[in-house]
């Protein structure tokens, strides 16, 4: 992260591109997910009591886990169950 502004411009992986299409076919998902970080989106979320902003990277995130969710409500994918270790 020192050495890579996670703010600009992020290479979307596969997961994430139906989601970032979905969100504006006319813009380059790798594009559009840097504007989404030039959002003043307030997710909540704190880090040492100030407000955490969402990344290029993290936006890249949420279009991926959306996918993923997305398919399991339509029935495909794969169910990922969890089991604590023994």
């Amino acid at each position: 992260p020192e050495k890579i502004d996670l703010f600009k411009r992020f290479p979307v992986g596969p997961g994430a591109l139906p989601t970032l299409k979905r969100i504006n076919p006319d813009i380059e998902p790798d594009t559009l997910a840097a504007q989404l970080a030039t959002l003043q989106f307030n997710s909540g979320l704190t880090h040492n009591g100030l407000p955490l902003v969402l990344s290029a990277e993290n936006w890249e995130g949420v279009g991926c886990e959306f996918r993923k969710y997305t398919n399991l409500k339509e029935g495909r994918g794969r169910k990922r169950l969890f089991t604590a270790n023994k």
